[in-house]
């Protein structure tokens, strides 16, 4: 020990026991017997030069602080606390001397040696000569020094730095051979050789615990650790917890911030850690306890379902009150994070899981999410388009199965006996769709909307017209010059719908152009069968199949067909006569009023195509054929044929999209005449 760490060694003794530290009385104080130079500290430098400065240190050693804390961690991960304390004692707190007798002595060195703990040089020598003390070129290579010799000694990974350190006695036989501080005044290869030495450090130390500990608030700081330790399963760093806590004090950051940065750094990311293991964690982290089985369940469900990251849960979970709680009992600003609307991603994956009984894939996800979101499309929309779908009405669903479906989706909750009872009961006189009109009418319905954010809307009651573009998918149907008719009965189908929505129908396509091969795994007869049976379901008001045909070269015109005889309305054989052929099948000479608005409308839309639109009659004109989407419809229907693609000229015309534009207008004009 140097002359001058004697008469350090004096001024701090007697300053230590003429302001005694009782650490005992000091809550939450933990006073140290030892500790790891390589450790961590929550002090900040803002309390250290705090400290310092209360103990009428010069401007000097006060801003060494700024230096100890921004190098620490690159310089072996000292506590930079520990070495800023025994910056006090080597140099007097910067004043580099002593009042003796009244009189005022000088250390061996002075602050121009920028040189904070006492470091020799190389070759070293006596303990008063000033030249055997290390001259640095800045406080910063001092300090940079001062923590390399700490960390040599405490066998710091990546040391010794022989050559790349400022430490001039960088000597590797010293690394790893004093640990602790206590480690400094002991073994071969001592900083000091009197264990005093060691024992003013630590009293100095927990000194400015002390201090730390009446300035800080407790219980912001206890959050900071808690968060990284059940977060990242560690405990803070200087660094991380001095930036948090002093962010969150003074408000500039919430607990919804650090949470959420946390769970998105690379740290945590590498963890690789499992939905269960992230939720124990959260729970721990943002609630201040361990999950319950149902709460980790529900949390674990909600990050399988379509939309839901992470950081969703993590947004839902800070928006709940025993969060809200938690962070008040610590005195932390909860915050938020914007993660859109879970509520909404919820709902759509609730509406295909217990309408469809299927995960909702991607597409549809972000369809109707960002639809409900923005308004464009309201919560009586999506179930509308649900249940009156293709792939739902092939599910052949029981009534039981409907009215179960209907409570999960329209009220977020399952039916009690009576209720259900009641409504499958209500299915004897009513249709599905009606049910769903009375659901989407109900004051529940409204609130469980409202809840989640979106609009609840109503069921459409105006007319609805299926639009049945022929032979999409695997049945092309005819060719003519390389054409399909597949394209050309889709061309005019989706013109159709844009005209017939517009004047304010509602609208189904049995196939959508846009999914042409959505039936192709099944047989002709199924996939007619498909088309007629969903037109039913909905209780249509009009069905309308688009077709094209072929013939001779020169053949040119149009017709239609339609059904007198419909067996899902009435079907009495006394009634039934032989059409011409028995392709044709069967007549009704009594024809239900369904057929007979059939006919009508046969009619009247061939006369109309004909005359506004330059196409001949095709002779029997209106034709009474039992075609599978004109006899199993239990509503009008008919199917058009809209011109000959086997005439060169009138395919042209057929192919030609304003020709296809007439024909739409003018049968959405005859439907608004009839219907």
């Amino acid at each position: 020990m140097n002359k001058f760490r004697k008469i350090s060694m004096l001024i701090l003794t007697i300053f230590l026991f003429s302001n005694v530290i009782n650490i005992g009385n000091i809550k939450n104080v933990q006073a140290y017997d030892d500790i790891n130079l390589i450790s961590t500290t929550s002090i900040s430098k803002d309390i250290a030069k705090q400290w310092a400065k209360s103990k009428g240190a010069n401007e000097v050693y006060v801003n060494l602080a700024d230096y100890y804390w921004q190098y620490s961690s690159s310089h072996g991960n000292i506590n930079p606390a520990i070495a800023f304390v025994q910056a006090a004692y080597e140099t007097g707190w910067g004043k580099f001397g002593h009042y003796e007798n009244g009189q005022w002595k000088k250390g061996v060195i002075d602050a121009s040696f920028n040189n904070p703990c006492g470091l020799k040089t190389t070759a070293g020598g006596s303990n008063s000569d000033p030249n055997a003390h290390q001259r640095f070129q800045s406080w910063q290579q001092g300090v940079q020094a001062h923590l390399d010799h700490l960390a040599l000694y405490a066998g710091a990974s990546g040391y010794p730095r022989v050559g790349k350190t400022p430490d001039p006695r960088h000597f590797p036989e010293i690394y790893g051979s004093a640990k602790t501080v206590k480690g400094l005044s002991q073994g071969k290869y001592q900083w000091a050789t009197s264990s005093g030495y060691s024992d003013s450090l630590l009293r100095l130390y927990n000194d400015l615990n002390s201090y730390y500990s009446s300035k800080v608030d407790v219980k912001i700081a206890d959050f900071v650790k808690n968060v990284f330790r059940y977060g990242l399963n560690r405990e803070a760093d200087t660094k991380g917890f001095n930036y948090y806590y002093e962010n969150l004090k003074n408000g500039s950051c919430t607990a919804a911030d650090m949470l959420k940065n946390l769970y998105t750094s690379s740290e945590y990311t590498a963890k690789k850690t499992t939905n269960e293991q992230f939720v124990e964690s959260l729970f721990q982290s943002a609630l201040g306890r361990a999950s319950n089985k149902d709460g980790k369940d529900y949390w674990v469900r909600r990050l399988k379902e379509k939309g839901f990251s992470r950081v969703d849960i993590l947004g839902e979970m800070v928006q709940s009150q025993e969060y809200k709680n938690y962070c008040a009992k610590y005195g932390v600003k909860p915050g938020s994070i914007n993660i859109g609307s879970p509520a909404i991603k919820h709902y759509v994956n609730n509406v295909f899981k217990h309408g469809l009984n299927r995960e909702v894939d991607t597409k549809e996800f972000n369809y109707y999410y960002e639809k409900l979101r923005n308004g464009s499309c309201t919560a009586a929309d999506m179930l509308r388009n649900m249940y009156t779908s293709p792939e739902y009405t092939a599910k052949k669903t029981t009534n039981n199965e409907y009215i179960e479906s209907l409570f999960h989706t329209a009220l977020g909750r399952k039916a009690n006996t009576l209720e259900r009872d009641y409504w499958i009961k209500q299915l004897n006189s009513k249709t599905r769709y009606n049910v769903l009109i009375s659901f989407t009418e109900g004051k529940e319905f409204l609130n469980y909307c409202n809840r989640i954010g979106i609009k609840s809307g109503k069921v459409d009651t105006t007319k609805l017209i299926v639009i049945d573009p022929g032979h999409l998918g695997h049945d092309s149907g005819a060719c003519a010059y390389g054409v399909r008719e597949s394209d050309l009965n889709a061309g005019v189908a989706v013109k159709l719908e844009k005209q017939l929505q517009g004047m304010g129908y509602r609208t189904y396509m049995t196939r959508s152009p846009l999914r042409p091969n959505e039936y192709a795994a099944l047989s002709t007869a199924n996939e007619l069968k498909q088309r007629y049976t969903a037109a039913n379901n909905l209780k249509a008001d009009l069905f309308i199949s688009l077709h094209h045909d072929v013939a001779g070269s020169n053949s040119s015109g149009m017709w239609t067909f339609y059904s007198s005889w419909k067996p899902g309305i009435k079907n009495n054989p006394s009634d039934l006569r032989s059409l011409t052929t028995g392709y044709d099948g069967n007549r009704d000479i009594h024809p239900t009023r369904e057929a007979q608005l059939s006919k009508e409308f046969g009619q009247k839309v061939l006369n109309n195509l004909t005359s506004k639109c330059g196409y001949p009659a095709v002779r029997p004109y209106v034709v009474d054929r039992n075609l599978s989407v004109t006899v199993h419809t239990n509503m009008p229907s008919v199917l058009i044929e809209l011109g000959m693609m086997s005439n060169r000229s009138e395919l042209r015309r057929c192919q030609s999209s304003s020709g296809q534009q007439q024909k739409a207008k003018v049968i959405a004009d005859t439907v608004k005449s009839m219907f």
